[in-house]
């Protein structure tokens, strides 16, 4: 690893640590985040650079390569999901294939955190495991 690696795994370690594992008590007892300290990890994070790491900087996100987001989400790994989420984004790349029409209404407002990217991948049998679902889509008429 070079030193601009070992110093994103210390930073996104360090916000990790002093931001969201101390709310994981919180999370357990209430079953959720109160709104108001999400929004603060959020801010908090986007104002860092650690929003959307994975998305290019060309559509305002952090411009990891492939290596460095996972080296991110190693230490994303250290903390609940939900705290996960709410800092650092959920920006699928699918939404880099976007036509710029698309890309105005799903892209850049979730670089952006004002959409919350999802998915579900799902059939009998298969689960979120997308490598055996069955399913496909045919082209047929118009």
């Amino acid at each position: 690893m070079n030193d601009e690696q070992k110093m994103l795994i210390r930073a996104v370690r360090g916000f990790v640590t002093k931001e969201l594992l101390p709310l994981e008590d919180e999370i357990e007892e209430k079953g959720n985040l109160e709104p108001s300290k999400a929004k603060a990890i959020f801010q908090k994070s986007k104002s860092l650079g650690f929003y959307a790491m994975n998305i290019p900087e060309e559509f305002g996100g952090g411009g990891l390569s492939a290596v460095e987001t996972c080296l991110a989400e190693e230490q994303f790994g250290r903390a609940k999901d939900i705290l996960i989420r709410r800092a650092f984004g959920n920006v699928y790349e699918v939404l880099l294939k976007c036509n710029e029409t698309q890309r105005e209404r799903w892209l850049l407002p979730s670089v952006r955190g004002e959409r919350t990217c999802s998915i579900a991948i799902t059939e009998p049998g298969a689960g979120s495991d997308d490598t055996s679902i069955k399913t496909r889509a045919v082209k047929d008429g118009d």
